[in-house]
């Protein structure tokens, strides 16, 4: 917390904010009798701090692993994992007929469909290209931005 505590450019408003958006899980609970950043520092010291503590519940948690009757992955990433998630990417675009005002497509609400999409790291770029080509399509039968898109085209509108 010292780049945010000893930040001179960060006044005690923008220091909180800070600090609660860079906690996490049952951290982020934790209140303070001030809505301040010193008291919010003195409650996480006070939570955290205590070494004791720490150290039996980090035991009690090596004590509560269950033994292994076999060396399977499963039972080997059961005792890593205690609650094992599923690890999955969603993105979520409304569909072209959520961005239109009528029942028509037009190259403007494809346009402003694809243009919804934000994925500033590249993850989603099969389904951006796809989208991109589509467009690319369009300029290619000079539709005007508000001409209803043909029925069937060399594409999957």
């Amino acid at each position: 917390m010292n780049l945010i505590g000893n930040n001179p450019s960060l006044n005690e408003v923008q220091k909180l904010c800070y600090l609660k958006g860079a906690l996490k899980n049952k951290v982020s609970l934790i209140q303070s009798d001030q809505d301040t950043f010193d008291s919010l520092i003195k409650a996480l010291e006070v939570r955290y701090e205590n070494t004791r503590a720490l150290v039996y519940i980090h035991i009690a948690d090596i004590l509560s692993i269950n033994k292994l009757n076999s060396e399977n992955p499963s039972q080997i990433r059961s005792i890593v994992d205690k609650r094992p998630q599923k690890d999955t990417l969603t993105f979520s675009v409304s569909s072209i007929a959520d961005v239109s005002d009528s029942c028509t497509i037009k190259k403007r609400s494809v346009l402003s469909a694809t243009s919804m999409i934000f994925d500033p790291l590249g993850l989603n770029s099969p389904v951006v290209r796809k989208a991109k080509l589509v467009m690319q399509e369009l300029w290619g039968l000079k539709l005007d931005w508000n001409d209803s898109l043909p029925i069937h085209s060399g594409s999957d509108l």
